[in-house]
């Protein structure tokens, strides 16, 4: 039993990033990083480029932080700085 939930919760979080990464979100937000330095996300114009709210722009941001699409470097005075994944910008 403990098998057959693992499989439908792997199931479900592959769709949830085939979700994420065929997103607006991820369109405007994955042109803005590299991996050189990192960048601080103009949250409302991301938001307005996708055409979602600025809600829905910040928690597909924060998924695909969390899922190490992205990495979320830290902030400053407000400001929440992200970098594209090394691993990931290497691939053609």
């Amino acid at each position: 039993m403990e098998t057959t939930t693992l499989n439908q919760h792997q199931r479900k979080m592959a769709q949830r990033m085939q979700e994420a990464l065929a997103s607006p979100v991820y369109a405007a937000v994955w042109p803005l990083l590299n991996t050189e330095d990192f960048v601080a996300l103009d949250f409302p114009a991301i938001a307005r480029a996708a055409g979602v709210s600025l809600e829905e722009c910040r928690t597909q941001v924060d998924y695909l932080a969390r899922h190490k699409v992205i990495l979320f470097v830290g902030g400053y005075k407000g400001l929440q700085k992200y970098a594209r994944p090394p691993e990931i910008s290497t691939l053609k």
